[in-house]
């Protein structure tokens, strides 16, 4: 298990260290500026007790016992989301979306694909608009997907990853703009976001640590940049470098 989560780790913080932006192993304040959790699961089939975090409902095309790892990274008003799942079908296509409802016994309780604008109108599913992870699985049955938006999520608007039987259509071969077929497998995942309203607090990531001034050096951190701000949510964000908590969040098969 260990061997398993530290591969995947160094995996999804390269996918996010190369994609643009500032690199995971920068210093200084922009490197503080990005950080995100990371989630990983191990799926399962629905049993009569429980539905597992990460379900499949197809076992053909995710079979149970295979994993999956994502790691969500906020700057300031963009995030990446990088996706890595395996034990999946070698050389299969696979789509995969994140979606606005925690995975259930019935495929569809996971809802629709999120969208950052909201819009019922075909142009509106596209990948700038939604969060698309399709991947392609190797000779291993591993794969990884990546997406990176200009914007945040809403906070508790999006709140699973669903891997769809085949690729997600552009809609520019005569398919209708985002559809990958039937959901075969879905993974619970409460992703971090932002409140639109002025009024409500903010769900955020927590505040960068506030560095200790140097000796001799006048000031003292302010409090507020000391503790966490009221009604942030109580799951921790995780610095992608914090590879110790990976494992804390590692569930095993048959987790409700």
């Amino acid at each position: 298990m260990k061997t398993l989560v530290t591969s995947a780790f160094a995996v999804l913080t390269a996918l996010l260290a190369g994609s643009g932006g500032t690199a995971v192993a920068a210093e200084g304040a922009a490197a503080s500026a990005e950080r995100g959790p990371v989630f990983a699961g191990r799926f399962a089939p629905v049993t009569e007790r429980a539905v597992p975090d990460a379900v499949t409902y197809r076992t053909d095309l995710v079979p149970p016992g295979s994993t999956i790892e994502v790691a969500q990274r906020v700057t300031e008003g963009r995030m990446r989301i990088a996706l890595r799942v395996d034990g999946v079908n070698p050389g299969h296509t696979y789509g995969a979306h994140v979606h606005t409802d925690p995975c259930g016994a019935d495929p569809q309780d996971s809802g629709p694909h999120y969208r950052n604008r909201e819009s019922d109108a075909p142009e509106a599913a596209n990948p700038a608009n939604e969060v698309w992870l399709d991947f392609t699985a190797d000779a291993g049955g591993s794969g990884q997907g990546l997406a990176r938006q200009n914007w945040i999520f809403r906070a508790g608007e999006a709140r699973s990853v669903v891997i769809h039987e085949h690729a997600t259509s552009s809609g520019h071969h005569g398919g209708t703009p985002g559809d990958a077929g039937a959901r075969v497998a879905c993974f619970t995942v409460p992703f971090h976001g932002v409140v639109q309203s002025g009024t409500a607090e903010a769900d955020t990531l927590p505040a960068a640590p506030v560095p200790a001034p140097p000796p001799g050096a006048s000031g003292t951190a302010r409090p507020s940049d000391a503790v966490p701000a009221p009604g942030q949510s109580h799951r921790p964000a995780l610095a992608l470098d914090r590879l110790p908590y990976v494992g804390g969040l590692f569930r095993s098969a048959g987790t409700a």
